[in-house]
């Protein structure tokens, strides 16, 4: 019988082994795909909303245009197909084009030169809003006579999940705690980690690049955003 914590017999198991990539990752020298931009490549900022709930009344992009180094500005209206880009419902736009739903939504993106030029274009950017009534809470967003953030309602979908007896449950508890309990969103796992770079292909013109870890699920959405041919995975 081995004692507890030893490990005979084993190369690596149970031993103190130096990795080889810890020195250069301790002095940040390791290049990750975030580190790897494409030659000749734009560098993109996304203006946001700064209001929770209003309508878009104008957007003022002329003084970011007229930027030197400053390529394009585009809105909701230059999106050439379906401006959609959701998950569970067809509610989320991927530019804000009639009103803004929460703090931080996109309404225009920038593409410039360098980086230092698409931020000083974002913020050249004004958007006139018409502020609209706010709903701070899922609870009071749930009620009937509550404000619409979205036209359609504002569930965004209603999953019934049953699964034994509860009220055996219940009976058979030794103790039973009943509170409400709010926690902040998390992710279950680290995913996405972009460990590879993926490349979309329009069938009639150049190819696009991203590190998602789906360009699978990316290509419809591209080919939908674009009004484009079909786009080939690579």
């Amino acid at each position: 019988m081995h004692k507890p914590g030893e490990a005979q017999g084993f190369a690596l198991i149970g031993k103190r082994i130096q990795r080889l990539d810890a020195l250069d990752k301790v002095l940040g020298l390791p290049l990750y795909t975030s580190d790897i931009v494409p030659k000749d490549a734009l560098r993109v900022k996304v203006v946001r909303s700064t209001v929770p709930h209003a309508l878009i009344k104008r957007i003022d992009a002329e003084p970011a245009i007229q930027m030197p180094g400053v390529l394009a500005v585009l809105t909701a209206q230059d999106i050439p197909g379906i401006n959609e880009a959701y998950a569970l419902l067809p509610d989320r736009p991927l530019l804000a084009s009639r009103k803004v739903r929460c703090h931080g939504e996109a309404i225009a993106v920038v593409a410039a030169g360098d980086l230092e030029t698409a931020e000083e274009a974002v913020d050249r950017i004004s958007v006139e809003y018409e502020r609209l009534p706010v709903v701070t809470s899922p609870v009071e967003a749930m009620k009937p006579d509550s404000v619409l953030v979205h036209d359609n309602g504002n569930v965004a979908k209603y999953l019934r999940v049953r699964k034994g007896d509860v009220k055996e449950g219940f009976r058979q508890a030794d103790v039973i705690v009943e509170n409400t309990y709010r926690l902040s969103f998390r992710i279950r796992c680290l995913w996405n980690r972009k460990l590879e770079w993926h490349g979309l292909r329009r069938m009639d013109q150049s190819p696009a690049s991203d590190r998602c870890r789906h360009p699978s699920t990316c290509r419809p959405e591209l080919r939908k955003f674009l009004a484009s041919a079909p786009i080939r995975c690579e």
